[in-house]
């Protein structure tokens, strides 16, 4: 007799069989998984190999500065500023020069002049040495002019052009060969009712962007004066512009996008804007602003002017109240004074506008410093980095 339990032996044996394999099978996945997990987690704990990090180098600009010879001073110096912290470096000594109280290079930025401000004054041409990046004597004028004090290169570098401060006169070199030659000399008689105006007083001098105009100042006379290049022949095309009494504009800048020209007023502490006429050279009188706050009272006397590069803001030293002033330029090229802000030294003589617009450096030349204030680029204004460097009687300092 066969009884219900062994009938339903087959049937449970074959479940029986189908659940162990099931669990045969979880298991295995799960060792699997856990080998799987404990290998992730093992190659994560292991240390990764360590890659070069790649550190960016640091970005200096070089600029060079003109010195008085005082105390042993050697002339023309060498000094680079760090883009990243606003630190400059120690001053290093690139050229021997007399009293170069301005300075101008060539594009290729191998080519040097300086003006020698002396009783028996001129020019030095400098060479650049690749090698250690000093700059050597190649050639001198002297004995040709009394007191010149600025000096540029025209945009096609095949003539020079300096000004003379106590001989009132203009000098126009051509230097497409080694050697400097004078072409031509041109005496201006000027005067004006303060005592430094008693005859004229060149200051600056400079082409216009299109090469086409060359511009002096007169402080001593009042007046902008316009020359002209014609078959070989520089041509005095007489005043250009007629400054108020007194005003004894110093330098003047050109705006990089537009006609308006800043002439800076020393005796007046001002900024005039004028307009240039492309066709005839001609300077007519748009504005006058003051480049002091209205607060101060003592004496005071401006410098030196820049423009950014991108035409939007306008800068202005001035010695006695030791501040730049800046000015916000509207598209009409007017001007509206943003900002007086200390150079943190005394008579800021000159200045100028770092390559990437992120600093201006200072030569305060009765403090024998150099200093550094920081630009906000899209503000225009100024802020004191606390950096400066000791350089004896700095007079100029531009961008190499």
């Amino acid at each position: 007799m066969i009884t219900q339990a062994h009938t339903q032996t087959p049937a449970r044996t074959q479940l029986a069989r189908l659940t162990y394999q099931a669990k045969s099978y979880l298991h295995c996945f799960i060792r699997v998984s856990i080998f799987v997990v404990l290998g992730s987690l093992l190659v994560a704990c292991q240390s990764p190999t360590r890659q070069p990090v790649k550190i960016a180098p640091t970005v200096y600009h070089e600029f060079l500065v003109g010195t008085y010879n005082k105390n042993l001073n050697e002339g023309i110096w060498s000094i680079k500023l760090n883009a990243t912290t606003g630190e400059l470096s120690t001053p290093t000594n690139v050229a021997a020069a007399i009293n170069p109280s301005y300075l101008a290079w060539n594009k290729n930025k191998n080519r040097l002049f300086a003006v020698v401000e002396t009783k028996d004054g001129g020019i030095t041409q400098y060479q650049k040495q690749p090698q250690d990046l000093s700059f050597v004597k190649t050639y001198s004028l002297q004995k040709i002019a009394f007191a010149p004090c600025y000096i540029s290169l025209s945009p096609n570098e095949k003539y020079l052009a300096t000004a003379n401060y106590v001989s009132g006169d203009v000098q126009f070199f051509d230097i497409s060969t080694n050697k400097p030659k004078l072409l031509k000399t041109i005496k201006h008689q000027g005067k004006g009712p303060s005592a430094r105006q008693k005859s004229s007083h060149l200051h600056w001098i400079a082409w216009s962007p299109d090469g086409k105009d060359i511009y002096s100042a007169d402080l001593g006379g009042d007046a902008i004066y316009h020359y002209q290049l014609a078959q070989g022949e520089f041509i005095d095309k007489g005043i250009a512009y007629k400054a108020s009494p007194g005003d004894g504009p110093r330098h003047m800048t050109f705006h990089p996008q537009t006609h308006q020209v800043y002439v800076l007023n020393e005796l007046s502490n001002s900024v005039t804007v004028l307009q240039r006429q492309p066709e005839t050279g001609k300077l007519s009188y748009l504005q006058k602003r003051s480049t002091l706050n209205a607060n101060f009272t003592k004496f005071s006397k401006a410098a030196a002017i820049k423009i950014s590069s991108d035409g939007q803001y306008l800068y202005a030293s001035n010695r006695g109240a030791n501040t730049l002033a800046v000015f916000s330029i509207r598209k009409n090229g007017y001007l509206r004074r943003i900002q007086n802000i200390s150079t943190g030294g005394e008579e800021p003589r000159d200045f100028t506008i770092s390559p990437d617009g992120h600093f201006i450096v200072v030569a305060n030349q009765n403090s024998n410093s150099l200093s550094v204030l920081i630009r906000n680029p899209t503000t225009g204004l100024l802020s004191n980095s606390q950096h400066q460097q000791s350089l004896i009687t700095p007079v100029f300092v531009g961008a190499l």
